[in-house]
């Protein structure tokens, strides 16, 4: 699955973000906040798994200067993107949305319906599921979504509002090897069923553009890989 990093800004405070669905979060973020929000939205398209991975360093990273120096950030942005080994990492690019621009049109608004919202959300609680999985739950429960992408937006918006979380497959385990004189070593464990580095293995992936991890324990339910996004239900009320 591909995904897009962006930043938001509400208030004075910017922080770093991914999205399956970047229109849901444009309208999310200025339906909440109008003018006090802004965002900054990077291309190209990534991985999910790279993206989980680029978002976890640019976390980690001082305050980026996104209104006072464009270039330099963008450069610092592309630096890191090579650094995290991300495919065209040069080639990213930015773009600043503010409200004035969105409230003219900028993009359609996402009509979304909060029953429909409110049925996915019981659905999936208390679920540990792959896309695969998420779309058979969703015909036995006789949800019928329309347009046929209609569940990227719900799923992101439920991820916004915390009534579900959407991430990669497989988690990043960071450790030291004492033998290799303490260096810094990734590991990687299954989020579903929680094995580890023995039951991985890589094969070349369409969606990464390189090798990627997948877990072979959970190849019988479908495959969970780095890249592979896997959403996770919140506790039933």
């Amino acid at each position: 699955m591909k995904v897009q990093l962006y930043a938001v800004c509400l208030g004075k405070e910017w922080e770093w973000r991914l999205t399956i669905h970047s229109q849901t979060d444009i309208q999310y973020w200025f339906e909440q906040y109008a003018a006090d929000a802004g965002l900054v939205l990077f291309e190209p398209f990534i991985s999910l798994g790279q993206g989980v991975r680029l978002l976890e360093r640019l976390k980690g990273e001082r305050s980026f200067e996104f209104e006072t120096d464009v270039g330099s950030t963008l450069q610092r942005f592309r630096l890191i993107a090579k650094e995290c080994e991300i495919p065209n990492g040069n080639d990213s690019d930015m773009k600043m949305i503010r409200y004035a621009i969105w409230r003219q049109g900028m993009s359609p608004r996402i009509p979304l319906n909060a029953t429909v919202y409110a049925k996915i959300v019981e659905a999936c609680s208390g679920r540990s599921l792959l896309i695969e999985e998420f779309q058979q739950l969703l015909e036995a429960a006789g949800i019928d979504l329309h347009p046929e992408d209609a569940w990227l937006s719900y799923l992101q918006l439920g991820h916004l509002n915390g009534d579900l979380e959407v991430g990669n497959g497989l988690g990043i385990v960071e450790r030291r090897d004492w033998r290799k004189g303490f260096r810094k070593m990734w590991t990687y464990r299954c989020k579903r069923c929680g094995s580890g580095e023995k039951r991985m293995f890589w094969s070349d992936c369409l969606h990464c553009g390189q090798a990627c991890p997948y877990c072979e324990e959970c190849l019988t339910m479908g495959r969970s890989r780095f890249c592979s996004c896997l959403f996770l239900g919140g506790r039933r009320k």
